[in-house]
């Protein structure tokens, strides 16, 4: 029996090119070939902010009651959804690779940081509603950038990208600013989660851009900024409109609401996605 074709959600331009520049499918994922090629020895692992050896460890047993380190045991994820040959399979979170196709769903913890591509299930279908009618996605990132109320993304959002890239293309060709690499995408148009976040609602597919050391968090914790200062500041009644913040230092980006303030030592400007 032929099985039947299933509409899969609109991905936007930025979307397309970061797939593209990661040498991945939305469809089908990495290869089990080209995983073992990619990976190089490395694995997606975490090292903990106090990293003592074993011997330490065992003769200083008061070490893991560290606030810091008490905390990174929250954010270790055990296992991921992972897209491989087009087919969904589990595995240890310890095996992803940059690229890879992952799978959120309530109750996982980020298991490195990513791109979202979808709300849903599925790509091709499975629990995604393409008339939009589907449950928000909602993450806590507090335990990684220190930001006390949850970022939610809705259909409404993924949508919004969709009509701001295409007013900026329009605009581009008003311009005549036609001559730009064609696999050069917007970073700030892409929404990015962070390893180490809890998924409090909701289900999404994403794509790895960043696994173990190369991580924000991992490198929140090699420059001492890791656990981080929680914010109390919960703004005022915009419904958790979505932005994003950008560090200067290393270009890496926090998904934070639009209420949201950082403090200077962090070097991070704000700019608008919707």
């Amino acid at each position: 029996m032929m099985k039947q074709q299933q509409q899969q959600p609109q991905l936007s331009k930025s979307q397309q090119h970061i797939l593209s520049n990661l040498s991945t499918s939305y469809q089908t994922g990495l290869s089990q070939k080209v995983v073992s090629t990619r990976r190089n020895g490395q694995f997606n692992e975490l090292s903990p902010p106090i990293n003592c050896p074993k011997w330490a460890c065992i003769l200083l047993p008061c070490i893991k009651y560290i606030p810091s380190m008490k905390l990174y045991e929250t954010i270790q994820p055990s296992d991921a959804e992972i897209l491989r040959d087009g087919e969904w399979i589990c595995y240890d979170a310890y095996s992803l690779v940059q690229g890879d196709v992952i799978r959120l769903t309530e109750g996982d913890i980020i298991p490195a940081d990513c791109c979202l591509l979808s709300l849903g299930m599925d790509q091709y279908g499975e629990g995604y509603n393409v008339d939009g009618d589907q449950d928000e996605f909602i993450v806590d990132a507090s335990n990684i950038t220190g930001r006390v109320q949850p970022i939610t993304i809705s259909e409404d959002t993924l949508l919004q990208q969709l009509r701001d890239e295409d007013e900026k293309d329009n605009q581009n060709d008003d311009d005549n600013n036609n001559n730009e690499d064609e696999n050069k995408y917007d970073s700030d148009a892409l929404i990015h989660l962070h390893c180490g976040s809890f998924i409090l609602n909701g289900s999404a597919i994403a794509v790895v851009t960043n696994v173990g050391s190369n991580t924000f968090v991992a490198k929140q914790m090699k420059n001492g900024k890791w656990p981080p200062a929680v914010s109390s500041e919960l703004g005022g009644g915009d419904g958790g409109s979505y932005n994003m913040i950008r560090g200067e230092e290393d270009g890496e980006e926090i998904a934070f609401t639009s209420s949201d303030r950082q403090s200077s030592e962090s070097g991070i400007q704000m700019s608008q996605v919707v």
